[in-house]
């Protein structure tokens, strides 16, 4: 599994910083984004082969909780879905609760992956529209000592042209309605 480890981390370790080194020396700024996105991508692969890597040693099992800074994980799955959004035309809007704590106790890797998934899907099925992304604090209690917090984290997707699709839809059936059948 050594031998593996290293013919699978090495490239993504590279990538890393290859794209870094490349982005320090761009002046143009978008394409200075879009390699340090390439660079976030590399990143996200080389935690996933750590992930895969952990599992086959039966180390997953493991309570892999660490404390994680919230904003620096939201902001990390926000800039790898930016390019993205723009591309496909998509407005974003983003809400991130002031009384949030700055740091949390999870498994960064896990919640990156959910969160980043629940980004994914619906900038995939958003044509036309936009995307919010809210993170609040729902409510936070003290239990033995230890400051316990409820995080909501909120996609909403909506989609201008499902939208009309679903008003012609409503027209539709109360045309059917109206004449009892279809035409």
């Amino acid at each position: 599994i050594q031998d593996l480890e290293h013919d699978m981390r090495t490239p993504f370790v590279g990538l890393c910083s290859m794209t870094e080194l490349c982005a320090s020396k761009e002046n143009d700024f978008a394409k200075k984004q879009q390699l340090l996105e390439i660079s976030n991508y590399a990143k996200d692969l080389l935690a996933y082969c750590d992930s895969l890597l952990e599992f086959s040693r039966n180390e997953s099992f493991k309570n892999n909780n660490k404390l994680i800074s919230l904003q620096d994980l939201i902001v990390s799955i926000v800039n790898t879905h930016i390019t993205t959004l723009k591309a496909k035309g998509l407005e974003f809007d983003f809400d991130y609760d002031s009384n949030l704590p700055s740091s949390i106790m999870g498994d960064s890797y896990k919640l990156k992956r959910i969160i980043s998934n629940l980004m994914s899907n619906a900038i995939k099925y958003t044509d036309q529209g936009y995307i919010k992304m809210a993170v609040r604090l729902e409510s936070s209690k003290e239990i033995d000592h230890n400051n316990v917090a409820t995080i909501a984290f909120v996609i909403l997707a909506r989609d201008i042209n499902k939208e009309q699709s679903l008003e012609h839809q409503n027209k539709i059936i109360e045309l059917v309605d109206g004449r009892g059948m279809y035409s």
